[in-house]
């Protein structure tokens, strides 16, 4: 079997708030039990993991990885977030698809995108 990502990692200071964005937003639920400075989100096929710990050296704390949810309809997703309190950049269209950008509470980019989602 090929390697896999199973999780991706990030590392946060504020592990209710931060797990509590994405379950609110994004429909995501906790996978197994919660540890002292760990809380893994369901996401579908790759967890996300916020981890409340040091950095490991040479890491910078605003990484340039950037989270990306498929959505069908990114305007409609983007309006019915908007409308939850979070803050969009410009909903772009590009080479038939359209993606948008905000942030976490923690400041990690996050971008809805249609890129590769089949239209409803």
């Amino acid at each position: 079997m090929a390697p896999h990502i199973s999780r991706i990692i990030l590392f946060v200071a504020d592990l209710p708030k931060v797990a509590a964005f994405y379950q609110q937003h994004f429909g995501m639920e906790t996978v197994g039990p919660e540890e002292d400075g760990w809380i893994e989100l369901g996401a579908g096929g790759c967890n996300l993991a916020l981890h409340r710990g040091k950095l490991p050296a040479g890491v910078s704390s605003h990484s340039p990885a950037k989270i990306v949810f498929a959505v069908s309809d990114v305007r409609a997703e983007v309006e019915r977030l908007t409308g939850e309190g979070l803050k969009f950049g410009k909903v772009h269209e590009w080479n038939g698809f359209s993606f948008a950008d905000t942030k976490d509470p923690a400041g990690n980019p996050i971008q809805l995108s249609s890129r590769g989602v089949a239209k409803a």
